[in-house]
């Protein structure tokens, strides 16, 4: 059971991500780790709409669904895991007042996800790119991207091609109708 809520949390994540290749995000500065994400969150079942992620069921109250963040020996990276060993790298970068978390498998560092983010005290809420607006931004070509099926899951891989300074153009004129999947996540535990 705990390994398909981990495999349910892993779709939700992988699912909403939009994947760029050849340049990291496009942000304005170089940041280092930002040391508020550093320990273990708990997904808040209960101010989370599951409905809204592809029509999710809400998972069980009492389950673990954690996401960890431990520096890496790098003083720019993290070792990110979902409810297991870490199998992520991660950074965070920042566009205009923005916050984003980016994301990729170890063994696919060529390909990063990103969230933009937000943390008050003890909760982060993830906020997703809706997949459905950028799917229609790039069949009406407002976004150079490509969207092609995944033969093994339910999921829709979107890419963006687009160059640096017309992205980051685009996140910020869209950015309140296109981070519009917000996860919510409580602190279980720091990590020093």
């Amino acid at each position: 059971m705990k390994l398909l809520l981990t495999l349910f949390i892993f779709v939700i994540l992988i699912n909403g991500c939009v994947k760029y290749k050849e340049y990291p995000f496009p942000y304005d500065n170089n940041n280092t780790i930002d040391k508020r994400l550093i320990g273990t969150w708990k997904i808040d079942i209960e101010k989370t709409d599951f409905k809204r992620f592809f029509d999710g069921s809400k998972p069980k109250n009492d389950e673990n669904l954690l996401i960890t963040f431990i520096p890496n020996k790098t003083i720019t990276m993290y070792d990110m895991s979902l409810s297991s060993p870490p199998i992520y790298k991660a950074y965070t970068s920042k566009l205009k007042k923005y916050n984003y978390l980016n994301f990729a498998v170890e063994t696919n560092l060529n390909e990063y996800n990103h969230y933009k983010y937000t943390i008050d005290n003890d909760e982060l809420v993830l906020y997703m790119q809706n997949p459905k607006i950028l799917r229609e931004d790039i069949k009406n070509k407002k976004l150079w991207g490509d969207v092609s099926k995944n033969g093994v899951l339910p999921i829709t891989d979107i890419y963006i091609f687009e160059e640096k300074e017309s992205y980051k153009k685009y996140l910020l004129e869209n950015d309140k109708r296109l981070y519009n999947l917000p996860l919510y996540l409580t602190r279980e535990k720091k990590v020093e």
